[in-house]
């Protein structure tokens, strides 16, 4: 294995990690912590990933928020390493089980910020809303701010768990991975194809079941600080992604929303540069 392929990146960022487990289910939900570089300074930050990915969903983004910020990442109650969580599977449980691994794995009463990309967007308003005024920011990193979706994942990708030629397999997840996730050829280099064809086989619950039946006004009634970013190429932002932010900014005036150009769903991966500095200023910005 050399020093470029995939695994060696990954490992390269994963071996850096301290590693935990608390209750999922009938199994264990993985987290992972990387502590500050620097003594921590600013409040500890938890990144939540999309649905069907991992941790590694923030690859890019790790290593320039533990400048001065213990950073956690952990893989979601049914997705990549962790088990279930118990039924019914919805956001609920889902939060339940992350809230539950928070206060095992965290200090009583440690103020922390809180970052989730698509799934994990919706996840942290119900974390969020369950430990009150301990979280400091929310951001939600996805196009698809608020109410139903109306451009579901599933509509957008090809379907592959029956294909067996191992070549037409590859080719159908990087065809899904540009239609969903990134939007340019050139950002479908061989870690982003990985982490996502690695991450979508592991995955063992679906949130197009019940994405809809969320809350969609708990957004307003959080007492945490609230953002948004958005890659204003994503296909999930219906009608577009200027216009999600727009909704956002009407339920919660005294949010701030974040739109990066030219980049698709997987925003931090995409435009890690922009993306990591403006998610910097959100959190470490006071809010007026």
């Amino acid at each position: 294995m050399n020093d470029s392929s995939p695994e060696s990146q990954i490992a390269a960022i994963e071996n850096q990690a301290e590693r935990l487990t608390t209750a999922s289910g009938d199994g264990t939900m993985v987290w992972r912590r990387w502590a500050a570089k620097e003594p921590a300074s600013a409040r500890p930050v938890i990144f939540l990933h999309g649905g069907s990915g991992s941790w590694r969903h923030w690859i890019r983004n790790i290593e320039p928020l533990r400048r001065d910020r213990d950073v956690w990442a952990p893989d979601l109650p049914g997705f990549a390493e962790s088990a279930a969580p118990p039924a019914p599977v919805n956001f609920a449980a889902v939060a339940k089980v992350v809230t539950a691994g928070i206060h095992k794995v965290m200090p009583a009463g440690q103020p922390l910020d809180l970052v989730g990309f698509s799934f994990g967007s919706h996840t942290i308003q119900y974390v969020a809303a369950e430990l009150g005024t301990r979280i400091g920011t929310a951001v939600l990193v996805t196009a698809q701010m608020l109410g139903p979706m109306l451009a579901q994942p599933n509509q957008l990708l090809e379907r592959w768990r029956d294909i067996t030629d191992e070549a037409e397999r590859v080719r159908i997840l990087k065809r899904n991975l540009g239609s969903l996730m990134l939007a340019h050829e050139a950002t479908m280099d061989p870690l982003a194809l990985h982490i996502y064809a690695t991450d979508v086989v592991r995955a063992r619950i679906r949130p197009a079941k019940f994405i809809n039946d969320r809350d969609f006004t708990m957004i307003e009634r959080l007492p945490c600080k609230v953002a948004g970013i958005a890659g204003d190429l994503d296909p999930l932002g219906v009608p577009s992604p200027a216009a999600q932010g727009e909704a956002l900014l009407k339920a919660r005036p005294d949010a701030r929303f974040r739109l990066i150009r030219n980049a698709g769903h997987w925003v931090s991966y995409e435009a890690p540069g922009e993306f990591n500095s403006t998610l910097r200023e959100l959190l470490d910005t006071p809010q007026r």
